[in-house]
């Protein structure tokens, strides 16, 4: 049997290609990084999360990451009490985020915001979500 025909070699090669073209399906460029969009669910309501991780290979204090490896934001935030309608996701906005819902709309990951919701001293946009996610592990709330 030769190598390229090995199973472990196929099921290797397929889910680096799967991988890749799951990293490319969209992206958008926040501050100063190229970003893939990954989407999630989290755990206590089901609700979409969105994180955005390095699109492009990056180095950060010496070691080398592979797309996809590192995140750089994650764009929603998990308001439970916050009546939402299917499609719908609440984008965080401010703080280290200032600059994602923007990003989000020009690349037409989201809408627009429909309405806002005032959370102490920040509103957070309600907006729909226009593209079909692929989900990957869940997400605690912790790790708004």
């Amino acid at each position: 049997m030769s190598l390229t025909s090995h199973p472990h070699f196929v099921l290797i090669n397929y889910l680096i290609f799967k991988s890749i073209h799951n990293l490319m399906k969209h992206t958008v460029r926040f501050k100063e990084w190229d970003c893939s969009i990954h989407f999630a669910k989290y755990v206590d309501n089901d609700r979409t999360a969105i994180v955005l991780r390095n699109a492009k290979p990056m180095i950060e204090e010496g070691v080398l990451h592979q797309p996809g490896s590192v995140p750089i934001a994650i764009a929603t935030v998990n308001m439970p009490d916050v009546f939402l309608i299917d499609k719908e996701i609440i984008i965080k906005n401010w703080s280290e985020n200032e600059g994602i819902l923007r990003a989000l709309v020009n690349a037409s990951i989201i809408s627009k915001p429909k309405r806002t919701y005032v959370t102490g001293f920040v509103s957070a946009d309600i907006c729909d979500l226009l593209v079909d996610p692929e989900y990957e592990n869940p997400m605690e709330d912790d790790d708004e």
